[in-house]
């Protein structure tokens, strides 16, 4: 078993896909250790990343090969996100 100081380590504190920083406490709270390819060895070190509550959530169980390709797919989930949060949310907000 890996432990994720080491994954969060050699990453950096630092989400692989979207850079959040993690690096103090009240940010180091919402990394995760994500899969790259859920279905792929469990415990490889080349298989785990740093990964931020809200990309490991996008990401789910989609398998991917690589972060790069985990990363394409989390930009897509992220435009639409961000069309649904203009049209529907971006007005209800209080400033």
């Amino acid at each position: 078993m890996v432990d994720r100081l080491t994954i969060y380590e050699r990453d950096g504190f630092r989400c692989v896909y979207c850079g959040f920083d993690g690096g103090i406490f009240e940010t180091y709270r919402y990394l995760q250790v994500d899969h790259v390819n859920p279905i792929g060895p469990r415990d490889d070190p080349s298989n785990l990343v740093t990964a931020c509550s809200y990309c490991n959530s996008c990401k789910g169980n989609d398998p991917c090969e690589s972060t790069e390709q985990a990363k394409a797919l989390l930009k897509k989930h992220d435009e639409l996100n961000r069309a649904y949060w203009t049209k529907h949310v971006a007005f209800r907000v209080r400033r």
